[in-house]
């Protein structure tokens, strides 16, 4: 022991004879260390939010979305400095028929759900606040792997009834129901009054980083059945077959009595959108089916929409 201790001392009194050098190798030291733990965290958290990002896109999903013609200030469609376009066949555009069609005939298909969706504002016990309605199926939450804090999701009846019923994100329920459970209880969306069944668990994550990438951020939305967002508030495919029917032409004055009931997400002309749906989420059995199910859904989609390509898969 006394060895030791003495080899402890010569240390002891090498370092208080160099200050200067111990202090700079115990700096080098310090940041050393600091340095690649730091770089250890900023993977791991790197890691973790690409995780979190893919969870929220969902695994395996097919998404098919509508093209929307922009339009001049006339009304008119552009068509790449060509003048107005001018059509040849008549597409009725993404419509419910569409959805139900792609889950009974593609047999590669777990779940499906259509989506429309819809901003303006929640009202509730005098507060008003901006929130987005979406319309969905029962299987959005299973696609989008959603779990609930409280309640339950549509059920059949709800959903083939297009009853008014909805499911309500974790910042929906912290600002209007903070000490209280709001399953059970209603909520106005624009003219509709809304009775919440369930409420969504809470998405730790920033709304900057997903919805810059275009994801859809959870904790704002409040969801209802598919019918009933066409029953109660839009329908963009019966307004379409009545201009169609009154024989307006598009860019016409039946048309234009159209736009103003029209809204979509944000950012996007909408002012030709005659899309009964704003998107369809499709989910496969395996990854290996992705490719094949998505050409598929391609063939299938163009025949029913008259060789107009006014899709993307």
């Amino acid at each position: 022991m006394r060895k030791y201790f003495h080899d402890v001392v010569i240390a002891m009194e090498s370092i208080l004879a160099n200050k200067l050098k111990s202090v700079l190798t115990a700096l080098g030291i310090i940041f050393g260390v600091a340095s690649v733990i730091s770089m250890l965290a900023i993977g791991n958290g790197a890691q973790q939010e690409i995780l979190e990002q893919i969870k929220m896109v969902g695994v395996n999903n097919i998404l098919i979305s509508p093209i929307v013609q922009e339009t001049d200030d006339s009304g008119n469609e552009d068509n790449g400095g060509n003048g107005p376009q001018q059509r040849s066949k008549f597409s009725r555009g993404l419509t419910l028929l569409d959805a139900e069609a792609i889950e009974t005939t593609i047999p590669s298909i777990v779940r499906m759900s259509p989506e429309i969706a819809l901003n303006s504002h929640a009202v509730y016990g005098g507060k008003r606040e901006p929130a987005k309605l979406i319309g969905v199926s029962s299987h959005y939450f299973e696609l989008f792997n959603l779990p609930l804090e409280s309640g339950t999701i549509f059920n059949e009846r709800q959903e083939e009834n297009g009853l008014a019923v909805c499911v309500i994100g974790a910042n929906i329920k912290s600002r209007f129901f903070p000490d209280v459970n709001p399953v059970g209880k209603y909520i106005k969306f624009g003219h509709v009054w809304l009775q919440i069944i369930g409420v969504i668990e809470r998405s730790n994550v920033s709304v900057s980083a997903f919805e810059n990438v275009g994801i859809n951020v959870y904790n704002d939305n409040i969801y209802i059945p598919t019918k009933t967002m066409l029953m109660r508030y839009q329908n963009r495919g019966i307004l379409r077959r009545e201009a169609a029917g009154s024989g307006v032409a598009i860019g016409g004055r039946g048309f234009m009595a159209v736009r103003s009931m029209i809204s979509t997400n944000p950012g996007q002309n909408t002012s030709s959108n005659y899309h009964q749906l704003d998107k369809i989420v499709v989910q496969v059995h395996d990854t290996e089916q992705l490719a094949p199910t998505a050409e598929l859904i391609g063939r299938m989609l163009l025949r029913r929409h008259s060789e107009v390509k006014d899709f993307e898969v």
